[in-house]
C-alpha cells in the first residue's frame, strides 16, 4: 500500500482482514500527515502494528519492477521489496479538463476557482464538489478539500443559484473527517498544530485522556483528545479525537460546529453539553480539554 492517507489505511485494514501481508509506505514521518499531528498519529501507528501492518514511514517509493505487466517489486529510497500487488493511494487531483476547455479560471490549488456562489470565472457556469476550490473557515485562505459533505453542500449552492441567481452562499470548510482504523475511530477538524504555526498563529495545545461515561458506569472506554488554540485570542483552531467508540464522531461534530463559529476556549468550556452517566462524564471531554488549556482560569 503506497500512501498513508484515509484510503491507504482503509485498504490496509481490508487486506489484513483478507489475511494478506501488508506493507504500508508513507514518505512522511507519520500516517495522515496533512490531517493529524505526529503525537496523535502515533496512536494510529500502534493500532496498525498491533494488527499486523508493516509500517514503512519516512520511506518514499521511487519505482516498481515486474514482468509481463505484473508488478513484483517495489523500490524505495531505502531498498527493494518483493510484492504481489500494489495499491496506490497518494492523493486526489481534480479533473479540470472540461473547465479549462470552457475557459474557466483555475485557482491557486489547481482546482477550479469559484466564488461564494459557486460561480466560475465564466458567466452562468458553476463548479462544485471535488473539482472546485474552497476556502478555510479559520484562515479564509483558498484550499482544496475532496470530501463528500462539503461537495454535496457546494452542489446544493450551485444548483440553487443556477436556478434562482445568487440565492445561497457557501461559507467554507474546516476539513472535518472521521474514519475507522481497525478498532479505533479517528476524527479531526480545523488546523493541526503544525498548520496553525505555518499560518502565523501562536498555537498552544493539550492532549488529554478521558472516559466516554462516568467513571463508575460500566462499558465506558478511554478516548484521546487534542485541542489546539491560538494563545493570543484563545480561539480554538483544531481538535483531534481518537478512541475505540463511535461516539468519537459526535465529539468531532460538536467541535466542528463550535470552531466554525469562531469559538474560543470560553465557548467550549461553557457549552451546554448533555450529561448522563451512561453517555458522558459530568465534565465532557471537550470541556475538560478547554479547562486544561485555560491554565487554571476555570
Amino acid at each position: 500500500m503506497v500512501g498513508g492517507g484515509y484510503i491507504g489505511l482503509e485498504v490496509a485494514e481490508a487486506l489484513r482482514n483478507l489475511g494478506k501481508r501488508v506493507l504500508l509506505f508513507e514518505m512522511m514521518p507519520h500516517v495522515l500527515p496533512t490531517t493529524f499531528d505526529e503525537d496523535m498519529a502515533k496512536l494510529i501507528h500502534d493500532e496498525l502494528i498491533k494488527n499486523g501492518v508493516e509500517l514503512h514511514l519516512n520511506e518514499k517509493v521511487v519505482g516498481f519492477r515486474g514482468v509481463n505487466g505484473h508488478v513484483n517489486k517495489v523500490i524505495t529510497e531505502k531498498g527493494e521489496y518483493n510484492i504481489d500487488k500494489v495499491v496506490m493511494g497518494v492523493g486526489v487531483k481534480p479533473d479540470v479538463d472540461l473547465a479549462v476547455k470552457a475557459g474557466a479560471r483555475l485557482g491557486e490549488t489547481g482546482a477550479v476557482w469559484v466564488n461564494e456562489y459557486m460561480e466560475t470565472s465564466v458567466p452562468n457556469v458553476y463548479a462544485a464538489g471535488d473539482v472546485a476550490e474552497t476556502w478555510s473557515l479559520i484562515t479564509g485562505k483558498r484550499m482544496y478539500v475532496a470530501l463528500a459533505p462539503p461537495a454535496n453542500k457546494m452542489g446544493q449552492v450551485a444548483g440553487a443559484n443556477a436556478v434562482k441567481g445568487r440565492f445561497l452562499k457557501f461559507p467554507g470548510v474546516l476539513g472535518t473527517a472521521v474514519t475507522k482504523v481497525f478498532s479505533l475511530y479517528v476524527a479531526r477538524t480545523g488546523l493541526t498544530e503544525r498548520q496553525a504555526r505555518e499560518e502565523g498563529f501562536k498555537p498552544v495545545s493539550t492532549t488529554i485522556k478521558a472516559r466516554t461515561t462516568a467513571h463508575y458506569y460500566p462499558g465506558g472506554v478511554q478516548v484521546n483528545i487534542k485541542m489546539i488554540i491560538d494563545e493570543s485570542s484563545g480561539r480554538v483552531l483544531g481538535v483531534q479525537v481518537i478512541g475505540p467508540d463511535k461516539i468519537i464522531a459526535g465529539y468531532i461534530d460538536v467541535a466542528a460546529a463550535l470552531i466554525g463559529k469562531g469559538a474560543t476556549i470560553d465557548d467550549f468550556f461553557f457549552a451546554d453539553l448533555s450529561y448522563s452517566p451512561p453517555t458522558a462524564p459530568i465534565w465532557h471531554p471537550l470541556i475538560t480539554a478547554a479547562r486544561v488549556l485555560s491554565k487554571g482560569k476555570y
